[in-house]
């Protein structure tokens, strides 16, 4: 299951796993107790590896050849 980050009104950040049908829904802070949103946040894609076009064809060949 996923890990999704909820802040509540005080300011704290709480990660929390739950299934992605419920993601949508408000939870509690564990500190506090007051309710918590869902904050929405861009993921970054990371590339492993010593290339990504030019390791995939076979040297002095193109697509286009």
């Amino acid at each position: 299951m996923p890990v999704y980050t909820f802040r509540c009104d005080a300011g704290h950040e709480t990660d929390i796993r739950r299934d992605p049908d419920d993601a949508t829904r408000d939870a509690t802070c564990d500190t506090c107790g007051k309710p918590a949103q869902r904050l929405y946040r861009l993921r970054g894609i990371g590339f492993k590896g010593r290339g990504f076009y030019t390791t995939d064809y076979p040297r002095g060949r193109r697509l286009a050849d």
